[in-house]
């Protein structure tokens, strides 16, 4: 939950520096927005190449195992 919350805090940040440089108000909220949901789905997908990699690195061991006996 705390993460969430300061994920939540720094796109309210981002959104504010955007205001503060010039940018209309719907502007920089859409800005933080997109900013918040690339960062989402950036994450998404290294989680999941990271379950893929653990399945490959599993099953190299496996074989290896297989080879020693």
């Amino acid at each position: 939950m705390e993460a969430l919350l300061a994920h939540i805090v720094k796109y309210l940040f981002v959104t504010l520096i955007l205001l503060l440089g010039g940018f209309e108000r719907h502007q920089a909220v859409a800005m933080g927005v997109v900013g918040a949901y690339l960062e989402f789905m950036l994450k998404v997908w290294a989680g999941s190449q990271s379950v893929v990699l653990y399945d490959e690195i599993k099953k190299l061991r496996e074989e290896l195992e297989q080879q020693r006996k």
